[in-house]
Formats: structure tokens, sequence, C-alpha cells
């Protein structure tokens, strides 16, 4: 494992996180977050023992599962796709890392078992692969339960002496105050002699307080770990505040921190309730504190390579999934945006200050959902209306079973904006009917918790919110007007929105983004917020996340292609369809697919080899000699700035929608979606899902192999991609090239008559910035261009008013061409942050000493600013490592 790499250090296989309770506050002087989270743990199934994907109800026994394994044994050399003498069977499912078989029809006709076998293709009628569960047949619908049970912890322990209660304790401090270790003196040497079971969770640049069980008997603790029980009450920290808790014996290290009780030798006797406080750190890499456009502090988190562990401890693995309640308290005057299924609750104050609050109602825990406060309220106690409360509590919580990495969180002084509601489309009985069978022809294959496939559970209409700055109140107009078409286009593709709301952020020009999804919320760079198509396509791209990403995760973090190829190639119908330019849709569909080949290609010979793979691991697990498992480049910052996966990705799906029709293919991502909602896919669940469903794949030439090795597998660039957008043919380009020529006589008129005056321009409009983009580049690709020209076409165009895309490439021009005027250039790296890496090269590459010079100004001027990520490329680039 090398410094690049990413560990994974939770012990998911013995024990699983199913729920997290977080109690957060933030003091934005000193950086901090102060943290308090509640932990229930149960031992994980067999299934997830084995490591695969499981729904809780699976304790599969080891009978059942050898049983599939014999069931769908297939000899590897009968399953070859007999390319090069390569023999790549489909699946192993033998093999622990596959999964549960569900039924589906790969035809029209109904077959009840055998292999449909075309051209070396192996298709099982009657059978799909399923991330859901592992190892067992499901029959037709649903998961069988005939498999026996595995032993869980009792959920507490009632009866505890007082002396037991916390008190004192000991600690060793490193240099950054923070807690190395916690073991009882009497029991210092116990843990290794009798090898007490460790729980292990991810965690990275916090400071741990304390680690306790919590005292809770079997009743208290079941509701928490089965999501099919809605978690929502908003008074339930202050249930669990007020429990007893007892030390238990932990150490931290720089990745994980290890945690264990004296003589409790295995996870299912493991206490079921744990209790971490903490607090973060200022330089912990999870967390992004920076002032906002108005000069104001604010924290977000970034995306980091690290995710959350310097938030909270946590399960940090995509297959560790659970749900959470989050009690936030934040500054009074400052918005906490979060994922949660609902609007916040706002307590004016602590949550703590509630504490008789909950008495009142919730007499046990089977009435804790009663007499809720309504979403999007303020709770303000009576005694506390007059007074000046300097805090405020935001409560959020969800239903879906996520990873933990999913969670994410923006405060600032920010304004909010409450939309209209998207409304679902009246459906007629008929339509209902329909909505039935497609449920029953696609079950809930995930964890029971209330989705949006099952419509009883779901509401009819989608909670739309905008925060965003003071500043940006007059661009942000043509977001919310655009955002309620994008939905509704997308759910109109795609199916019913999955989220139960959507709140878009704008977040600072540091964010190194230029959008970011997670359940519920959308992070916007602040060079997306304009009037322009490019915004609104990327608006389109971030909505589609919700399908590919949050709903559809992929089980491999290496295999990123599995929702960005995917949302990437969405983003065009959704666009198209909001905006109703169903009729321009393919040309400009292909436009921006020859301007994305340009992008790939100089990516493809800038970049490392092992960065360009969309299946890097081939289904292989990786683990250091230690026995440390981990992800590869994890934590590599050029990563950051690739677009492969997304390219590489998109143009696969290209791939298959011009092979298979488009209608079709858009029709069968419709069918993916559903199928597959709620779970962790890999590559070749997805590849094996498309050729079941086209039988007529093999005749076209569209084979496992081929998309393995052709698309998954290998670096570089497909020769199909060069073939069919290396060069395109339509009205949209030709146009394009007319103003080209027509710039060429101009750069050729000035270089003859450099005194001559400016020629008057006659030209059509372009319709698109797309447009200008290809433009612009095909300037480039001549290396050389008259000043003169290039100030005619910075005013005809109106560059400066152009959106991020177009004043890019217009920077490449000023800087190759030595363009006296920089301006634009220092307003690129100063407000258009998360893509002006690259300029930085640029103007260093140059040669030229006013380059180099604004080029160390500007990262003077912003270094504290910008992402961390960002920060570190930038310094390499100008002062070496």
């Amino acid at each position: 494992m090398g410094d690049k790499d990413l560990p994974l250090l939770s012990n998911i296989k013995d024990i699983r996180a199913r729920h997290y309770l977080l109690h957060l506050k933030t003091d934005v002087v000193s950086q901090i977050i102060e943290g308090t989270v509640f932990i229930f743990l149960e031992p994980s199934t067999l299934c997830e023992k084995n490591g695969n994907c499981c729904v809780r109800e699976c304790f599969c026994s080891d009978g059942r599962k050898a049983a599939c394994e014999s069931v769908f044994s297939l000899d590897h050399n009968e399953i070859s796709d007999n390319c090069s003498g390569n023999t790549s069977p489909v699946r192993d499912f033998s093999d622990s890392r596959e999964f549960d078989c569900v039924s589906l029809d790969c035809t029209t006709e109904s077959v009840n078992q055998g292999s449909n076998r075309i051209e070396g293709n192996l298709c099982r009628r009657d059978t799909l692969t399923d991330s859901a569960n592992s190892g067992i047949p499901c029959g037709q619908n649903n998961l069988e339960k005939e498999c026996e049970s595995i032993g869980r912890s009792p959920g507490g322990r009632e009866n505890v002496q007082e002396s037991q209660i916390i008190t004192g304790k000991e600690e060793k401090v490193n240099s950054d105050n923070v807690i190395v270790n916690h073991i009882l003196p009497e029991d210092e040497t116990q843990s290794e002699t009798h090898k007490d079971f460790k729980v292990v969770l991810d965690c990275c640049d916090v400071k741990v307080k304390s680690v306790t069980e919590v005292i809770c008997n079997k009743t208290e603790v079941s509701q928490y770990l089965d999501p099919k029980r809605i978690r929502k009450c908003s008074f339930a920290l202050n249930i669990w505040l007020s429990k007893d808790q007892v030390p238990l014996q932990y150490n931290v290290e720089p990745w994980c921190i290890n945690i264990w009780k004296s003589n409790v030798q295995s996870a299912a006797n493991f206490p079921s309730v744990i209790c971490i406080k903490y607090e973060t750190l200022p330089k912990g890499k999870s967390l992004l504190w920076r002032n906002d456009q108005e000069g104001n502090p604010c924290v977000f988190t970034p995306a980091a390579t690290i995710n959350n562990r310097s938030l909270l401890p946590c399960q940090d693995p995509p297959s560790a999934m659970a749900t959470w309640q989050a009690w936030f308290t934040v500054p009074e005057g400052y918005y906490l945006a979060m994922t949660g299924d609902e609007r916040p609750v706002k307590f004016i104050g602590c949550i703590e200050d509630y504490k008789e609050s909950w008495l009142v109602s919730h007499f046990d825990f089977k009435s804790c959902d009663a007499e809720e406060p309504p979403q999007g309220s303020t709770v303000c106690k009576q005694d506390m209306v007059k007074e000046n409360i300097p805090s405020v509590c935001f409560y959020y919580h969800t239903t879906m079973v996520l990873p933990i990495a999913t969670i994410a969180i923006a405060i600032g002084k920010w304004i909010v904006d409450i939309l209209p509601a998207v409304k679902s489309k009246n459906k007629s009985h008929e339509s209902s009917i329909n909505d039935k069978k497609a449920e029953e022809a696609h079950p809930c294959k995930h964890y029971e918790y209330p989705c949006h496939i099952q419509s009883k559970y779901w509401g009819k209409e989608t909670a739309l919110t905008v925060v965003y700055p003071p500043s940006s109140s007059r661009a942000i107009k043509s977001i919310t007007s655009f955002l309620p078409f994008a939905l509704q286009a997308s759910s109109d593709l795609l199916g019913r929105y999955p989220c139960p709301r959507l709140e878009v952020v704008v977040v600072p020009k540091c964010f190194a983004s230029l959008g970011l999804a997670s359940p519920n919320l959308i992070f916007l760079s602040p060079s997306m917020v304009m009037d322009d198509p490019a915004a609104y396509i990327r608006l389109a791209h971030e909505i589609s996340h919700a399908w590919f990403g949050i709903n559809i995760g992929a089980q491999d973090w290496t295999e990123e292609w599995i929702s960005e190829g995917f949302a990437t190639y969405m983003e065009d119908s959704i666009y198209a369809k909001a905006t109703l330019i169903k009729d321009a849709l393919e040309e400009l569909s292909d436009l921006r697919a020859h301007i994305r080949y340009r992008t790939l290609t100089s990516e493809l010979e800038n970049s490392s080899e092992d960065l360009q793979k969309l299946r890097p691991m081939q289904g292989e697990t990786l683990v250091d000699d230690s026995g440390i498992g981990y992800v590869k480049d994890g934590r590599n910052p050029e990563k950051t700035f690739l677009q492969v996966h997304y390219l590489k990705g998109y143009f696969l799906l290209k791939y298959l929608s011009k092979i298979i029709g488009r209608e079709v293919f858009d029709s069968m991502i419709k069918d993916y979606v559903e199928f597959y909602h709620g779970q962790l896919v890999l590559s070749e669940q997805i590849i094996d899902f498309f050729i079941c469903a086209y039988p007529e794949a093999a005749d076209k030439g569209m084979t496992r192999c081929g998309l393995y090795e052709d698309w998954l597998n290998h670096p570089g660039l497909n020769p199909y991609i060069t073939e069919k957008y290396g060069n395109i043919s339509n009205e949209l380009v030709a146009t394009v090239k007319s103003h080209f020529n027509y710039w060429l006589y101009v750069e050729k008129m000035s270089k003859q008559n450099p005194k001559a005056k400016k020629m008057k321009i006659e030209l059509e409009e372009l319709p698109f910035p797309d447009q200008i983009v290809l433009l612009l580049e095909y300037i480039l690709e001549l290396r050389k261009f008259s000043c003169k020209a290039l100030h005619q076409i910075y005013q005809h165009y109106d560059i400066a008013s152009q959106n991020a895309d177009v004043r890019h490439r217009w920077c490449e021009l000023v800087i190759l061409n030595n363009f006296p005027d920089l301006g634009e250039v220092r307003r690129f790296l100063i407000e258009d942050q998360a893509m002006g890496v690259y300029l930085y090269g640029e103007l260093i590459i140059s040669g030229k000493k006013k380059h180099r010079k604004l080029a160390e100004e500007v990262y003077g001027k912003v270094k504290e600013d910008m992402d961390e990520n960002a920060k570190v490329t930038v310094s390499s680039m100008l002062y070496g490592e």
C-alpha cells in the first residue's frame, strides 16, 4: 500500500454499524466541531462475513450457500468468450464476491431453467446477478427465508452496578493532543492475553475524548437495528444522552480507532450501543473551513479523498451501509444544509434544552414517533422566546440505507429560498395498475426501508430548496427557474425521483468541483450559477446522481464510471427534455461528444495508465503484506482533476445506445435503475444486465469479452471512440467551421496589412456555447494566432460574459499567443478555482516571466482559500515537491 492509497480498516466482516445518532456542535472561530456519536452495532450476517452486500434478514447457513454454489456452478471453459485465447468466465458463483440471483426473463418467453448461449455469451434466462443478497437462490420474487439465524447480542445489560458507571480515565496523548489510547490499568495486558474482540472504525484527524458502552435493553436497541422501523424522532438524542455509560478501552491509530471490552471475545457479546465523544481538528480534510463570497466563515464537506473520516469515526467501506439521525448546533444566524429526508426541524438553543419535552409524549420507544414537529418548523421553549439565544440546533434524519461517505454538510450565513414542490404527475387507475405490476416485476432487494419504488410509502411531491450567499441573489434566479423542469424531466426518463427532497447549495469558489451530489443535497460551484446551457447541463448531471451514485452505488470505489459515466450520459437527455429542444438533441449531443473526445484524448496523453481503466481491480480486492485492505489511488490528488471515468464510461454507454438504438437503450436504463435500486453493483453486473436484456447483442458484435477487454480492463482510447467521434459532421459543427474559416481569413488579412482597420464582422450567431468552445479549440490547434484577430474574437463573442468552459479556452489562447491583456486569466484563477489548476501549468510551461509572475501572485493571494488537493498540486507546479 502506497501513500496515494486509502486504507480500509473497519472489520465489517465481523460486525456492522446499522445506525448512527450524531450530536455535533460547531465553533466557527476555532474551526472545531465537538461531536458525540452513538453507534448501534450487531454481528455481520454470513453473507456479509463472506464479503458481500446482504439484506439484514438474510442469515444464510453454510448448507444453503453450498447448495447455491452447486446450482450455479459452471465450467469456466464452457463460458469463455474465446477472444485471443483468453478464457474469461462470466462469473464464478463460488467466489465470495459474487451475489445472489433473482428472477428476470431475458426474452419475452418465460423460461424456468437452463442458459441461453449466443455466440459464446452465457445468459441465464431465469437469473441475473443481484447485489442485494449473496449466494442464495431467491426464487421468482423474494428472498426465501429458510435459513438459520446467526447469534447476535441481546442488546444490553440492564442491571449494572453504579460503580461501573463512567468515571475517571487514563489517557496517552500525542503531539497533536489526540488521544492515542485509553486502557484501564487493571486490564492493560488482558486484551492481548485473552484476545478480546475489537471493533475497528475508520477515522483520521479526530481527537477522541472517551468511548463508552451505553447501558440499555433489547427493546430499546431493536428499532435502531432494523431499517424498516423508521427512526425520525427529533427528541431521541435526549433519551440516549440520559443513559448510563460504562468506559470501554480503545486506542487511536493514524487511520482508525480500536475499541474493546475486557473478556468479550466475540461480536455477538460485544455491546450493542457504544458512544464516542470527540472533536474534529481544523486540519481534518473531511471539512473545508473557509470564508464565503461575503467574507463570512463557513464550512462544508468537499468530497475529500478520505471521505468523512475526520468528521466522525465510522465504518467507511461502501458496503457498510447504515441510516442516521443528526442534531447539529450552529451559531445563531447560520444555516445548516445536510443530507436528510425532510427539511430540518430547528430547535432554538441546543437539543439538551428540551430534555423534558420527550418525557411528555414519549413514554416508551414504541411511541417514539408520536407528535413530531412538522418538517421545516422551528421549536422554541416558552421561557426562551424573549431571550437572545446564541445558537440553533438543526435536526435531520435519513431512512435510506447508505454508505456513511454520502453524508454531506454545509454551514454558512446564507439565504434560504423554499421553492414550490414538484408534484408527481397525476396517474390514472390504469397507470396505477401498471405501477403495481412494475413493483412486482422489480421487487425490492435491498434493506427493507421506505424506498421510492414502494409507492405507498412515498410522497406525491418533491420539496425544493435553494441556498446561496447574498451576492448570488441575481444569478441564482436562472437556476431556480430551471430546477423544477430538470427534476421533472429526469423523473420522466428514469422513473420516480429516489429522494424525498432536493436542496441546492451554492458553495464558495474554492470548491474543487463544478458540482457534487449527495442524498437530497447538491453543491454547486459559483461558476455554474448563470443563465447558460452549460450550467443547466451540469445541474442535470448532478440531479441524475440521485439514481446513479446514490440510489445505485459502486461496490468497488475504483469503478467510478458506474456513477459518473451514467450521469454524463443522461445529462444531455435531461437538459433536452427540460428545455424542449428535442429536435436539436442529436446534433447537440454529437457536438458535445466530439468536444468530450478531444478532452479525453488530451487527458489520456497526460495521465498514467493506472488511472485510465474503468475496472482497474478487475474484481480483485487489494490487501497489503500486513493484511490491510485498501483502495488503490484512493488518495491520489491527480484523480481529482481527471475526467477519464466520466468520459470513457459515457462513451461506453454511447456505444451501447448506438448498437441497441437510443430509445430502446434509454428504456433499458430505466429498467436497470428499477432492478438495482437501493443496491451496490459491480461493472460485470451492468454488462450482464444489458447483454441479457438484448438477445441480439452477439449478432451485432457486442460480447461480454469484448466489452471487458475493449472498454473496462484496458487503458487508452477505444478505436470506436475515435472512429465515431473523432470527426463529426452536422449543421452545428458546419456553422463552427464557417466561423473558423472566417477568422482564418481575418488572421491572414491582419498579417498582410497590420495597420488596416478592423473588418466588419458578418457572422450568423452561434446558438450554443459549446460551438464557441469548439471554435476556440480549432484556433488553439493552430498554435499561433495574431493578437489583433484574438481581440476581435474576444469582443464579437463577448467572451467575458460566457461560461467557464468558453473562458477557459480563451485563457489558453491568451497564454499560448502571449496576448497582452491577462485580465481574464487573473479573473479565472480567482473566481473559477474548480477549473483553474490546469491554467497554472500553462502559465509556467509558457516560459514567460510575466506569466510566472501572474501565477505566483494569484496563488499567493488565494492559496489559503484553495481546496487542499488544488493547493498541493499548484504548489508542486510552482516550487517543486
